[in-house]
């Protein structure tokens, strides 16, 4: 069970962020038509990679979502903490928004858990690692979700 339940549960990350990015293409599309196809096939690639994963948790899979979702956060942080060189607004910081920080977190942990992975898959033992690691990363991405969910209702619309 728990060797079905990971692939699950780090899939379910993936799918998390494409429906974010899936949710604001049309905002990007309205900024810069670059950015609305950058989104929409980030979304893309993250709903199939997510079956793909959860279908054959392969480690060429693995290393794939892996350096996509870093390389996805890393464009974050240069988009939000720097400021993109190319766009609209070059060199502009993008404002952050709790949307952001969740998708941000989900390719975060996704990279972070896929790392792990690819690391424990190697070590005997690995089933109680996985199935604390499971459990626990679960436990916090609801947590974090559930708490981002309500901050979002209770902010002012505007």
């Amino acid at each position: 069970m728990v060797r079905r339940l990971e692939p699950v549960a780090i899939g379910s990350l993936s799918l998390g962020a494409a429906a974010i990015h899936f949710g604001v293409t049309a905002e990007h599309f309205s900024e810069d038509a670059a950015f609305g196809v950058f989104f929409s096939t980030i979304g893309w690639f993250e709903a199939l990679w997510a079956v793909a994963y959860v279908s054959q948790p392969a480690r060429w899979l693995a290393i794939l979502g892996m350096v996509a979702s870093a390389g996805t956060v890393l464009i974050w942080s240069w988009a939000h903490l720097v400021g993109l060189p190319f766009g609209p607004t070059p060199g502009s910081v993008e404002p952050t928004t709790v949307t952001d920080l969740m998708a941000t977190l989900f390719e975060t942990i996704l990279a972070l858990w896929l790392a792990a992975t690819l690391i424990l898959s190697r070590r005997p033992g690995r089933r109680v690692s996985v199935r604390v690691g499971t459990i626990g990363v679960s436990a916090l991405v609801l947590t974090i979700a559930t708490g981002a969910t309500i901050a979002l209702a209770a902010a002012p619309m505007g």
